[in-house]
């Protein structure tokens, strides 16, 4: 199934569960997960690489990724 619109999810400290992104993979969704750098190899594990984006910035919290991914948008 392939979105109308891109499908970009901002998540950190989650590479152990991932639901969202587990989800979307069960239904074959296209998505890119955006990280912050010091966790992109934990996420690499269990997400291809090429459905990472890794954020320029750490620990500026959920506004600030968010507003980033809306620029990248």
């Amino acid at each position: 199934m392939n979105p109308d619109y891109p499908v970009f999810i901002p998540t950190k400290g989650r590479w152990d569960s991932r639901l969202t992104i587990k989800m979307f993979d069960e239904l074959k969704v296209p998505y890119t997960a955006f990280v912050e750098e010091q966790e992109c190899e934990k996420y690499s594990k269990f997400v291809g690489k090429d459905k990472i984006h890794v954020l320029p910035h750490v620990n500026k919290g959920l506004v600030v990724t968010r507003n980033y991914i809306w620029n990248y948008a």
